[in-house]
């Protein structure tokens, strides 16, 4: 109940966020580099736009605030800002059918499948490993399944080692 509940919570925070929920938030994160950063590597010329950005945003951060300055970052992609919007509202609904998942068959199979996928697309997309460990654990208690606890302890063990060798956010 309490990984429903941090599930849900996390959706409508995200629907109740304007950044967020008009794409602005994975637009700034998309052209920082912050997003996919390891499948950037494939690609000399985004990765050249990333850095190109980030150092546009660390000028302007040493500025003075009161000069109104601004700067318009370079898009990794075209048509990024609708990607972006794209992407903020599948991250929501897909929270919500995971939440609702759990909510509804905690032991089945698909509901462990769709928990996994969720895990994997925040693995893809941040490497933030305490929060992938934490949904990890909540699956393990959560399934019955042999082969799928053991995917969980996978999961697990895999987020503790990037925690310890600072891959990933804590």
């Amino acid at each position: 109940m309490l990984l429903v509940v941090v599930l849900v919570s996390s959706a409508f925070q995200k629907l109740m966020s304007s950044q967020f929920m008009s794409g602005e938030f994975y637009y700034y994160v998309f052209n920082r580099g912050g997003l996919f950063r390891s499948f950037l590597n494939f690609s000399s010329e985004s990765l050249e736009i990333v850095n190109s950005n980030s150092e546009s945003i660390l000028i302007l951060q040493d500025k003075d605030p009161n000069s109104n300055e601004n700067i318009v970052l370079k898009d990794i992609v075209p048509n990024l800002h609708v990607i972006s919007l794209i992407f903020a509202w599948v991250t929501i609904v897909f929270e919500f059918i995971v939440a609702i998942a759990i909510l509804w068959k905690p032991k089945h199979r698909w509901t462990h499948l769709l928990l996994s996928l969720m895990i994997l697309g925040i693995l893809c997309t941040r490497l933030e490993t305490g929060f992938m460990a934490l949904l990890g654990i909540c699956g393990l208690f959560l399934c019955g399944n042999l082969k799928l606890r053991l995917l969980y302890v996978t999961i697990v063990l895999g987020c503790v080692t990037m925690m310890i060798t600072k891959l990933g956010f804590h």
